[in-house]
């Protein structure tokens, strides 16, 4: 984990824009699936901020938080933000809160370990009828209940899980889910692809 941290707190004094989030508030809510969602004033949380399009777009329309493991995303963001959340606290999120929280980007980069405690803690924070969308890598030969490509350095995008895994992960911590997309595409010869899940807080839990 320190490791990570430390890799991610360079990429961001950097604003290497080669390893982080780019990615526009549009193409964002629209490949996750939340555009129907959108309602005026509600509660948002994105985790993982990249460099900040999407937290920004989301401040024109909605109270957004963000939860990030760099100092540095969480203080370029701060002033378009409700609250910002470190992962060392991530325990302090709300309970019962958002309306809808984002991670797009973000979990092939998450050992399994952390990516855990990270949901466990989002899941409980998620409002009764809120939606998590969370999107996450796949590759083809995974193990159902296991990781590929499990990196020795700062998880640069190498953390592949199968739906199961994810699903089962999920079920785990208090939630129930869906598979809102799944997206095959090929790079470095292996096919792969992104699946987006929405999740909601188990009612019978």
């Amino acid at each position: 984990m320190d490791h990570n941290r430390e890799f991610w707190e360079y990429q961001h004094a950097q604003d290497n824009v080669q390893t982080l989030s780019g990615c526009a508030f549009d193409d964002t809510v629209d490949f996750l699936n939340v555009r129907d969602l959108l309602v005026p004033d509600m509660h948002v949380l994105e985790i993982g901020c990249g460099l900040g399009y999407v937290t920004e777009g989301f401040s024109k329309i909605a109270n957004i938080s963000v939860l990030d493991i760099s100092k540095t995303a969480l203080e370029r963001v701060q002033s378009f933000c409700e609250a910002v959340y470190h992962i060392d606290n991530v325990e302090s999120l709300p309970i019962d809160y958002f309306d809808l929280i984002v991670c797009h980007n973000v979990v092939q980069h998450v050992p399994t370990e952390s990516l855990t405690i990270e949901l466990k803690h989002a899941i409980r924070s998620l409002a009764t009828t809120g939606t998590f969308a969370v999107e996450y890598v796949w590759a083809n030969g995974i193990d159902d209940d296991g990781v590929k490509f499990e990196p020795s350095w700062a998880t640069a995008g190498h953390l592949c899980r199968s739906d199961k895994f994810m699903m089962d992960l999920v079920n785990k911590l208090g939630g129930t889910c869906k598979i809102s997309r799944t997206n095959p595409v090929a790079a470095h010869r292996k096919i792969h692809g992104l699946t987006v899940l929405h999740i909601q807080k188990d009612q019978n839990v």
